[in-house]
């Protein structure tokens, strides 16, 4: 089942997709993403993804984010500049929530949207 969720995520071109380990480092970033920002989608493995927000948003958002680990809660961004590499900056709104099992978080998922009024 998660192959299959991972083949539609690359091939989804309106939607980036990533998941988490329990620390909250990206293990898995859909292509879609990865083009977006214009990475391979091993460089945004582990916290190294940060490095595609807008300077100014990086401690809130990973603030934010392990807030929310230690509770099993959803986490969530809005209008998030993001500054792919030699490409234009864009907008997007983030959600990451847990992946349970039996009431244990195995993992994190996360969805990217870009922003459709965004310049």
């Amino acid at each position: 089942m998660e192959a299959t969720a991972r083949a539609r995520a690359d091939s989804d071109p309106s939607l980036g997709m990533f998941d988490c380990n329990t620390k909250g480092e990206i293990t898995f970033v859909s292509d879609t993403f990865a083009r977006w920002v214009n990475m391979d989608t091993e460089d945004l493995h582990g916290w190294k993804f940060l490095n595609i927000f807008h300077p100014l948003a990086v401690e809130g958002f990973r603030a934010g984010f392990l807030a929310a680990i230690p509770d099993g809660r959803k986490y969530t961004a809005s209008h998030m500049e993001i500054i792919p590499t030699d490409r234009p900056n864009f907008f997007a709104d983030i959600m990451i929530q847990p992946a349970e099992e039996n009431g244990r978080v195995l993992r994190w998922v996360g969805v990217i949207r870009k922003e459709e009024h965004a310049s």
